[in-house]
C-alpha cells in the first residue's frame, strides 16, 4: 500500500522522507481535492503505525487472520483506487 501511495507524490514530482510524509502529502493533495475518501488515508495511516509498531515495538501484536483478510480487501481497493488517479 506504501510503494502505491509514493506513486501519487512521484506523479506529482514530490519525493518523501518518510511513511509519515506520504500520509500527509495524500491528506493535503487528495483528500483535500476530493480525490481519496479520508477513510483510505485514515486506514492506510492505521496500518503505517500497526506496522511500525510490529517491527519496532516491544509489544507483541496478535494480528488474526480476519485482520489480514481486512487488509488484503483494503490494499486491493486502495491500490485500484490508486490506479485510476495514476491513469487520469
Amino acid at each position: 500500500m506504501f510503494q502505491g501511495a509514493r506513486t501519487l507524490l512521484f506523479k506529482d514530482g514530490c519525493v518523501e522522507r518518510s511513511h509519515y510524509c506520504v500520509v500527509e502529502y495524500l491528506k493535503r493533495h487528495y483528500v483535500q481535492s476530493g480525490k481519496l475518501d479520508q477513510s483510505h488515508i485514515h486506514r492506510l495511516d492505521t496500518y503505517r503505525i500497526e506496522r511500525h509498531e510490529t517491527l519496532y515495538g516491544l509489544e507483541k501484536m496478535d494480528i488474526t487472520e480476519k485482520d489480514a483478510n481486512a487488509a488484503i480487501s483494503f490494499a486491493k481497493d486502495f491500490l485500484e483506487t490508486i490506479r485510476r488517479l495514476t491513469e487520469g
